[in-house]
């Protein structure tokens, strides 16, 4: 991609993603400044662009076009730093974060599942108790049947985390 962007665009700055410190993609280009068009209009616009049908944000939408075609897209760092990553890899990066944020749904749910029926199990067990006569061991049973209650709204109340690695520990 490197030697295609430098040919293509003699002017640009052009280094392997790696280099910049961005671990998620092993596919990439760093980019940024001065770059051109065969026209000599800019590539990036590091101010306000004053047209939107050349420009998308800060990229030329023939630049952006160009990339397409080569399965690469373009992401704005920072305004000055402009990533060029695969769209192959990114979809794949997507997937695995929807397939991560699938399990914990269903480790969610399943925590749900189990403080419904651990609930249900301690307050039987209570009843069956004080059948008995074990007041004592029922009034906990009873204590257990209510912590699994609040569990099971604390649970209720849980959002999905926004990003891999941001789950609670409950």
């Amino acid at each position: 991609m490197i030697a295609d962007l430098k040919a293509t665009y003699p002017g640009i700055h052009a280094r392997p993603l790696a280099e910049f410190g961005y671990k998620p993609c092993q596919h990439g280009v760093w980019t940024g400044g001065e770059a051109a068009l065969a026209d000599g209009e800019p590539i990036f616009c590091s101010l306000a662009c004053p047209d939107p049908d050349r420009y998308d944000g800060q990229v030329h939408h023939a630049f952006i076009a160009w990339l397409d075609r080569r399965g690469w897209f373009v992401e704005n760092y920072d305004g000055q730093v402009f990533f060029i990553r695969s769209t192959a890899e990114e979809a794949e990066h997507l997937a695995a974060d929807l397939a991560y944020s699938d399990l914990l749904d269903q480790e969610r749910e399943a925590k749900i599942v189990l403080h419904r029926l651990q609930g249900q199990i301690s307050e039987i067990r209570a009843q069956r108790l004080e059948t008995y006569g074990h007041d004592t061991d029922a009034a906990i049973e009873r204590d257990k049947a209510g912590q699994h209650r609040l569990d099971l709204a604390a649970l209720r109340c849980q959002r999905a985390p926004a990003a891999p690695g941001n789950e609670s520990p409950i």
